[in-house]
């Protein structure tokens, strides 16, 4: 069975910039290394808050291989 090792990318909208265009190079970045992205996180209720949280995911290595 599978096991899964998980990290949280804190991503903060530059007022200029384009969102789609920032959240594009984190995701390259990280699928080139492996990772999934599996969600996005903001605060919903502060809809100015320029904070973001992507959760990726990737596979644990298995022990002994």
């Amino acid at each position: 069975m599978a096991e899964w090792q998980y990290q949280i990318h804190r991503m903060e909208l530059l007022h200029d910039a384009d969102l789609d265009d920032q959240i594009g190079e984190v995701l390259k970045d990280y699928g080139m290394k492996g990772w999934e992205l599996v969600q996005v996180l903001h605060r919903h209720e502060v809809p100015e808050d320029p904070v973001y949280r992507l959760i990726f995911k990737t596979e644990k290595p298995i022990e002994g291989w």
